[in-house]
């Protein structure tokens, strides 16, 4: 009984030094939080919101207008538990001056969209997801269009492609997989999931509170940060925890597992991506903890043609130190693909 004592006393100090080193935030936040609600928040959604409906599905859309002598629209799709947010003004406002129409989505359990009750009945899919915003691009009566996905945002643009072909001009693809349950690849990371397990231990009993949950945020994103934690704005990240929370619906707890088991479900890409016709772009970053950058190079090598941009220090998130590199070579590939002269395509008026 002492060793068995013992071992989880050796166990605990382990986790506990572990979670100190690598993990906790550094003191400094709570005097950012502080501030951060004496200060007005910046509006963050500055484009035209509306509404589409796949079914009893109501999707939430902003859209922004570019160049109005230009029919070039670029729909922006999140990732897993995210929101719209998750594309940053910087990284929105260079399509925007490259003359770009921007529409971005919360998808279904995310954001302003419908959080779907009832789920063990109503389980849905990548495919079900990728239907969601045709029903968006419908309501707009935009016939074609760019996508930019990230993450699981990236699975369901690809989606999108394989099944729509016929609306989809290109496809980037960041951060992203064609099967993250490959089994020749990792898909979930141990020592991700190892310090994931320890953010959610720490913050859990008291999520309740505003502080807490701020900080539960901003370890997740300092987390799949990876290498460049140094490099995310953490004022930034905060003002965004705090728009979702107090000028949103907040962040659903039941979106990791819906999504989750979407990603699961739908599959493998693998075979479809090797016939897709479209132009596509696959951005990915070498230090990427979650979607190992493994993925970003199998997805490349399946797509004919397909280009790509590989970042040696960018983990999974889109930080602005990099945000401009991408911005600008996704931007020069949509743009060798743009077609000034075609037929001009429909925007439903406000």
């Amino acid at each position: 009984m002492i060793f068995i004592i013992i071992f989880f006393l050796v166990v605990a100090v382990f986790v506990y030094g572990y979670f100190f080193k690598n993990v906790k935030l550094n003191n400094t936040i709570d005097e950012v939080i502080d501030q951060l609600h004496k200060e007005p928040l910046p509006e963050l959604i500055k484009g035209e919101v509306g509404h589409a409906f796949n079914g009893d599905i109501k999707i939430c859309y902003e859209y922004i207008e570019g160049d109005v002598e230009r029919d070039e629209f670029v729909v922006m799709l999140h990732g897993l538990t995210e929101s719209m947010l998750a594309f940053p003004p910087f990284f929105i406002q260079d399509f925007l001056d490259a003359g770009y129409h921007i529409i971005r989505v919360d998808h279904r359990d995310s954001g302003m969209s419908t959080w779907v009750s009832d789920w063990q009945n109503n389980k849905y899919t990548l495919e079900d997801m990728a239907d969601d915003l045709i029903a968006v691009m419908d309501e707009l009566k935009v016939e074609r269009f760019n996508l930019i996905g990230k993450s699981m945002g990236g699975m369901i643009a690809q989606s999108i492609a394989i099944h729509y072909p016929e609306r989809v001009k290109t496809l980037t693809s960041i951060m992203s997989s064609a099967y993250f349950h490959d089994p020749e690849l990792v898909n979930l990371p141990r020592k991700f999931a190892f310090d994931f397990a320890l953010i959610f231990i720490a913050y859990q009993l008291g999520l309740k509170q505003l502080n807490n949950q701020l900080k539960f945020y901003l370890s997740i994103v300092y987390l799949l940060a990876g290498k460049h934690q140094n490099s995310i704005n953490t004022k930034l990240m905060l003002q965004k925890f705090l728009y979702e929370i107090t000028r949103r619906n907040g962040n659903n707890k039941h979106a990791q597992e819906h999504h989750s088991y979407a990603i699961k479900k739908s599959g493998s890409r693998i075979e479809a991506l090797q016939q897709l016709k479209i132009p596509a772009f696959i951005v990915h970053g070498k230090a990427d903890p979650l979607v190992k950058f493994e993925h970003g190079e199998k997805c490349a090598a399946l797509i004919p043609n397909a280009k790509t941009l590989f970042i040696d220090d960018m983990g999974h998130r889109l930080p602005a130190v990099y945000a401009g590199t991408i911005t600008k070579s996704t931007i020069q590939f949509l743009n060798e693909h743009a077609v000034e002269n075609e037929d001009k395509l429909l925007l439903k008026s406000y």
